[in-house]
């Protein structure tokens, strides 16, 4: 398929997204217009105001992840437009370009006008839209929970000798918690569905998973509730539960992990393994250590998974510069410092910036040289004979190769190994080495 007819369907996909997402934002839209008529006509119609009200924020909340990925269907095709306009043509040339171009084009935007989200999609909108009717709903006629006994709402408390208003006023509170579990899970989820989005790390199986997640807080929250009277007398009717609910559905695996780890630890069963040692974990590589990266760049940077200059160095310029407002040459740059900052760590980086050498190409090209390598290993404390081999590991490392070959082509057709070659003899004499 040409890029004309691939840009073409991109339009139309985008085009069909858009009209779905209007149409709900009208259904919304009108959801709004008949509750506020119905608050103005007065008591007559005040019955229907709660189930409008649940129904509507129940769509609301149900859209918001439509809407979400309509907008990353818009984000690929103008990172997709943006690459491809490229206008120097020794960059398009590059593996790292061809890389970034194969990429975009094998991305498939999540959308219910796409086959493989459409039924995964719908379900989790599905789940969303039932458990907010049931959280909203249910605190809204709780009057209800006094005749009707469920065991998810009610527990073992139900089973003793309580009348109709215990009974209500327990499973209130038990929905109260699951309810305060949904939101914190709803928002905590769609966090992650904004940043899984932004990194076009989405698939149709992180549905089932979010819809899993809504479901298993709100469950895990109504038993902790039931169990919370094991913790002293009152602790199931305390303020404090609802901020240990929120904190359930912001994170629910890592409060039912902590609850199998403790059932086992009573259990004395146990099969977990030692953290390392606090002396053999690596450092963080921090990104401030990079020339140019403030705060609210390492921020951006965050937003795409970028976490520490083990990372950055790692990463194709080309698929940076689409998605971030930076220069296309800070970029390059960037990444430079992060793989010099990779190679020499905390200790030799300093060191390094006192020589004017301040990335990987630099270092390159002065270890390529026979007096050069020998001043530069008696400055970082290096020994002679590891000059060769460090060479050479750094011609077999793709993300080295391939920056370089982009570096090449900034400034014109220069050999690929023009600046990687094993120093001459004279380098492997005995230099001075300083003590690290």
């Amino acid at each position: 398929m040409s890029a004309s007819n691939i840009a073409r369907a991109d339009r139309l996909q985008a085009a069909r997204t858009g009209g779905l997402v209007v149409a709900l934002i009208l259904i919304v839209a009108v959801g709004v217009t008949v509750v506020a008529y119905l608050m103005f006509l007065g008591a007559r119609f005040a019955g229907f105001l709660p189930a409008l009200v649940s129904l509507l924020v129940a769509v609301i909340f149900a859209i918001a992840p439509l809407v979400a990925c309509f907008v990353q269907t818009v984000s690929i095709s103008r990172q997709s437009n943006k690459l491809q306009n490229m206008i120097t043509p020794e960059l398009k040339e590059t593996q790292y370009f061809k890389l970034a171009s194969a990429n975009l084009t094998s991305i498939k935007p999540a959308s219910v006008t796409q086959s493989d989200f459409r039924l995964p999609i719908l379900l989790f909108s599905a789940i969303i839209t039932v458990c907010s009717l049931l959280s909203l709903m249910g605190l809204f006629w709780s009057d209800n929970l006094q005749t009707n006994k469920t065991a998810l709402l009610g527990g073992l408390y139900i089973l003793g000798d309580v009348k109709g208003p215990q009974i209500g006023q327990y499973q209130s509170g038990t929905l109260v918690v699951a309810t305060i579990a949904f939101l914190g899970a709803y928002l905590a989820l769609f966090r992650r569905l904004l940043d899984q989005l932004n990194n076009n790390d989405i698939y149709p199986i992180s549905f089932y998973y979010y819809a899993l997640w809504l479901l298993s807080a709100m469950v895990i929250a109504a038993i902790a509730r039931h169990i919370a009277s094991v913790f002293g007398p009152g602790v199931a009717d305390s303020g404090a539960l609802l901020l240990v609910a929120f904190a359930i559905g912001a994170a629910p695996t890592p409060f039912f992990a902590a609850f199998v780890h403790w059932a086992f630890a009573k259990l004395k069963v146990s099969g977990d393994k030692n953290d390392p040692q606090n002396g053999a974990l690596p450092t963080n590589l921090s990104l401030l250590m990079i020339d140019g990266l403030e705060n609210d760049k390492i921020d951006r940077l965050s937003e795409l998974e970028i976490t520490d200059a083990q990372v950055l160095s790692c990463q194709n310029p080309f698929t940076l510069w689409v998605r971030l407002p930076y220069e296309f040459a800070m970029i390059v740059d960037w990444i430079s410092q992060a793989q010099l900052y990779v190679c020499l760590r905390e200790e030799g980086m300093p060191k390094a910036r006192a020589q004017q050498i301040n990335d990987i190409h630099k270092f390159v090209k002065v270890m390529s040289t026979a007096s050069g390598a020998a001043d530069l290993c008696n400055e970082l404390g290096l020994k002679p004979s590891f000059v060769a081999p460090l060479l050479a590991s750094l011609s077999e490392n793709a993300c080295f190769v391939r920056l370089q070959e982009v570096k090449n082509a900034m400034i014109g057709n220069l050999p690929l190994d023009a600046g990687v070659r094993e120093p001459s003899v004279e380098a492997s004499a005995p230099v001075v080495q300083l003590a690290s």
